[in-house]
């Protein structure tokens, strides 16, 4: 029996030291530059305050980690401002290199988030989701929202605006992968979203900017393809998770049914 438990113990060690060295945790963003939100996608603007400098990878850093982060990976032991290999508030950040995300941005995007100090820390972006409201499509009648509903300045784009109390809070749900390791092996998934607060404009008002033509039909990007945009402050939110390996798998079904059998064969004595 004690032989029993002790394999179980060393499987169950080998399973958590495995998903131990993938990236894990909560990866909160923020800065005091600006994001600036059109019809059809979102650009993160320099940051000059990103520390400890104001270049990322040869392009002005626009965004840092924010307080709260809990995000841990291969040489970091307890987090944000824990042991030598950890991310630090304030840490310099680079977004989609710089450049505006669009419905027309490749996916896959590798690089997706790069970090100052750690530049072998690596978010990978494998899609951009349009949220669902009640389990329907988002709709592009924005004038007629009630409070906390959602819409859409056009069928297909990526920005999905939300009437609050105070104007409108404009978002994007993003998807993709994360690794640690210099290469292609990404170990762990993440889910997160960038939000930005639009004061003192409603969702039908951002709409009527994006789409001059509007009647609260079903807009198209075509008809909505203005200059028009809003520069506000953002935040960021991210949750990775670590993604199972088959040996992992084979490991816990095999403790499991280990488990199972030592109980079995006590019942029947």
């Amino acid at each position: 029996m004690k032989k029993r438990f002790a394999i179980l113990a060393i499987l169950s060690l080998f399973v958590l030291g495995t998903a131990s060295a993938s990236v894990v945790g909560a990866l909160l963003t923020g800065s005091s530059g600006t994001i600036t939100v059109s019809d059809s996608g979102i650009t993160w603007n320099p940051d000059t305050a990103a520390t400890p400098t104001t270049t990322c990878f040869g392009s002005p850093c626009n965004g840092d980690v924010a307080s709260g982060s809990s995000l841990m990976f291969t040489g970091c032991a307890t987090g944000v401002n824990g042991s030598a290999g950890c991310l630090t508030t304030t840490e310099g950040i680079l977004i989609d290199n710089g450049n505006p995300l669009t419905p027309s941005t490749t996916i896959p995007e590798d690089k997706f988030i790069q970090f100052e100090s750690h530049p072998t820390l690596d978010f990978k972006l494998t899609s951009i989701g349009t949220p669902f409201v009640n389990e329907a499509p988002l709709t592009t009648a924005c004038a007629t929202l009630t409070l906390g509903q959602s819409c859409v300045p056009f069928i297909g784009s990526p920005i999905v605006l939300t009437l609050t109390a105070t104007g409108t809070n404009a978002h994007i749900d993003l998807f993709g992968v994360a690794s640690d390791t210099s290469g292609s092996s990404f170990s762990s998934n993440w889910s997160g979203s960038f939000s930005a607060p639009i004061t003192g404009k409603s969702p039908g008002t951002l709409e009527l900017e994006f789409c001059t033509s509007d009647t609260n039909a079903a807009q198209t990007a075509a008809s909505c393809n203005t200059t028009a945009s809003e520069s506000t402050s953002n935040s960021g939110t991210f949750l990775v998770t670590v993604i199972p390996e088959p040996g992992s798998f084979m490991l816990i079904g095999g403790g499991l049914i280990g488990l199972a059998a030592l109980f079995r064969r006590r019942k029947n004595q």
